[in-house]
């Protein structure tokens, strides 16, 4: 896609990266400046980060179509949403037939979960998106617009960074304090929780090696000012917010459960 011939004409160009170009910052806030540690980044990372790079040159290459292309890069933090979420993941490891009906524990997610990890909502995504193609739309309309590219920067992430033991923890408590009951896992998925505890403990790696807390103000005071389609708040400004909506969704799986209360 990025090898492709951009249009001959102004336009406005999105491009969906992560958070983890930034790379491990120990713990400390990032924003659009911070420098991204290269030593520190693991191959997904600078994947992404050549992807950023190689949409900045093709843009930075169209002027000499004389047009101007605006391409927003927006950095999201861990998505989060409708099909998948904490919520989601307690439910689907349910729980041992020998376990009681609130024991739905797993050691693996004791693992590395003190770090800070960062998220958003998937609906907090769409909102900032379709405030910078509104954005652009109305200042290209303006005739002192510059004709040369430029490139912006955009972390996307919620206002409340935090471990994802108290995430999970938190995402237990909501599923409890509705009543639901969790599936029983039996020992036939053995196969999948291995499966599961692999892809869980390369994340869970990812993670610890990966510390930061990711910076939101740009996006706040830029794009969510409402004066671009009217956005001026985030929907899910915490995970709380986010997972409280998730689970009064009729389409989660334990939804027949939660019409029969």
């Amino acid at each position: 896609l990025v090898t492709t011939m951009l249009p001959p004409t102004d336009c406005w160009i999105g491009v969906l990266s992560t958070t983890a170009v930034y790379g491990n910052h120990d713990g400390d806030w990032v924003n659009e400046e911070t420098e991204c540690h290269l030593e520190t980044l693991d191959d997904r990372a600078q994947v992404w980060l050549n992807y950023e790079d190689r949409w900045k040159q093709r843009c930075a290459s169209s002027e000499r179509h004389v047009a101007r292309k605006s391409l927003s890069i927006f950095r999201c933090a861990g998505i989060y949403g409708s099909t998948r979420s904490a919520l989601h993941t307690v439910y689907r490891r349910g729980r041992r037939v020998e376990e009681g009906p609130e024991n739905d524990n797993d050691a693996s997610d004791n693992n590395n979960n003190s770090s800070i990890t960062n998220r958003i909502h998937e609906e907090d995504i769409a909102q900032a998106v379709v405030a910078s193609m509104m954005q652009w739309q109305s200042t290209s309309q303006q005739s002192n617009i510059s004709t040369t590219s430029r490139a912006q920067i955009f972390n996307l992430g919620d206002d409340l960074p935090e471990s994802r033991e108290i995430v999970m923890d938190y995402a237990s408590q909501l599923l409890a304090e509705a009543s639901v009951t969790l599936p029983i896992r039996n020992s036939d998925d053995n196969n999948d929780n291995q499966k599961n505890r692999k892809t869980n403990n390369s994340r869970a790696t990812r993670r610890g090696k990966d510390r930061k807390r990711v910076d939101n103000q740009k996006m706040k005071r830029v794009l969510l000012d409402g004066n671009h389609g009217g956005f001026s708040l985030l929907l899910y400004p915490t995970y709380q917010e986010g997972l409280k909506s998730i689970l009064q969704d009729p389409r989660a799986p334990w939804a027949n459960q939660m019409s029969q209360m």
